[in-house]
């Protein structure tokens, strides 16, 4: 049985919603109180939650999922086209093209791990991108022991070795020197050619695209609707044996998620690699070009827009074809009192992406500004920015709408 039809049947309907709970891990360990169908909050009629998070599930988050498969497959091509035309330095251009496109997509998601991807404590997330575990050196070990002549095999290396961050690190590393200190260097890399080492980093890029693409077309089949269909366990949220006991803890699941732009996007992405939260580098106050998500590639402000871009269709609703928009948190807000706390929900939104987009240049090159310069300026404004709409989020959103706020959100001090 191919690993395809190993997963189909692993997931499948017929296991029924108790299994894909025992399987999935959904709804357990919540950082929560929790909530339950008698504690009032199913029985407010005014909006109804359900189809919001059914729509933004099936219409938002699955399509994402399955483009990313779609993305995964080009670029496992393009870097497959790469080796065979003879791993040259300079001739990487069409798959780091197909990579700029897979991480575009795979940045939006990261703001929906939820379902599926939460699985396992995130093993199909650090599958596919590992991030912040990624490390060049392990790469380059991958890519010394990885046999140019044979078929190398990614599926058992840990995260800090494969996924779109290290395929970010192997189509965009312009040395053929190795990244590892004196007592890890990779055996034998000194006494190969450069040839050589770029044939065996291309051999072990296209074994960590061929496992990408399993770990996407995974994920894609536990959305699809002919396969584990995991929009209808949302949609049987609150019934008797279905993995979640309450419509409440369903959309806590997913609120729980979108926590990803407080704790990575803000502080990660942002407040780290500015020295205004603790990083790598141990300073406060200076750059830690060490703490960017992106430091081969160079494209980090791409990564935080496209996480604020799916938070913000979350909060406004997914744009539809004949005007308008598809039901969201605002509209959620809006339909039960709240709409002074809808706008500046979405006109904090608004700025947030505004101050990002407003950061000259790339980060890195705005961090290296000077002190007093309009780059670190237009970063400190965009970190201030996510902390007004995180606040938000946690001292009004979640509280209005009878939600719970996670454990590691709460403990952050911003």
């Amino acid at each position: 049985m191919s690993n395809a039809a190993r997963w189909r049947s692993r997931w499948s309907r017929s296991v029924g919603l108790a299994a894909f709970l025992a399987v999935m891990g959904v709804g357990c360990g919540r950082s929560g109180s929790g909530g339950s169908s008698s504690d009032g909050w199913l029985e407010d009629a005014r909006y109804d939650r359900k189809a919001m998070l059914l729509d933004l599930a099936a219409e938002v988050v699955r399509p994402e999922v399955a483009g990313f498969r779609q993305d995964a497959a080009a670029l496992a091509a393009a870097v497959s086209a790469w080796r065979k035309a003879g791993a040259a330095a300079d001739g990487r251009d069409a798959a780091q093209s197909a990579w700029q496109a897979a991480w575009q997509r795979w940045q939006r998601l990261e703001v929906f791990q939820f379902g599926p991807a939460a699985m396992d404590s995130h093993a199909m997330r650090d599958r596919i991108y590992g991030w912040p575990v990624v490390s060049a050196c392990a790469v380059d070990q991958g890519a010394a022991a990885c046999d140019p002549s044979a078929a190398c095999d990614a599926a058992a290396a840990l995260p800090n070795r494969k996924g779109l961050d290290a395929l970010e690190f192997l189509l965009f590393r312009d040395s053929a020197e190795h990244e590892c200190p004196g007592p890890a260097a990779p055996k034998d890399w000194a006494g190969w050619s450069e040839a050589e080492r770029w044939q065996r980093r291309a051999a072990w890029a296209d074994a960590v695209a061929v496992d990408l693409v399993a770990a996407a077309d995974a994920l894609d089949q536990a959305w699809r609707a002919d396969g584990g269909d995991y929009v209808s366990v949302l949609e049987h949220a609150g019934e008797s044996g279905s993995a979640f006991p309450s419509l409440r803890e369903a959309i806590n699941h997913f609120t729980d998620a979108l926590f990803y732009l407080d704790t990575e996007t803000k502080t990660m992405k942002v407040g780290q690699p500015a020295g205004i939260a603790g990083n790598a580098c141990g300073i406060f106050g200076e750059p830690c070009l060490l703490a960017l998500e992106s430091r081969w590639a160079w494209a980090n402000k791409a990564a935080i827009l496209a996480n604020l871009e799916a938070f913000a269709t979350v909060v406004k609703g997914r744009p539809l074809a004949a005007g308008g928009r598809g039901p969201g948190v605002a509209a959620w807000l809006r339909a039960i009192d709240a709409a002074a706390l809808a706008d500046t929900l979405e006109s904090q939104v608004d700025a947030a992406i505004a101050a990002v987009t407003a950061i000259p240049g790339e980060l890195d090159e705005a961090l290296q500004g000077a002190a007093d310069g309009a780059g670190r300026k237009a970063v400190q404004a965009a970190y201030d920015a996510l902390v007004e709409l995180m606040r938000t989020m946690k001292t009004q959103l979640l509280t209005t709408l009878g939600l719970d706020l996670p454990d590691a959100a709460a403990a952050d001090a911003d």
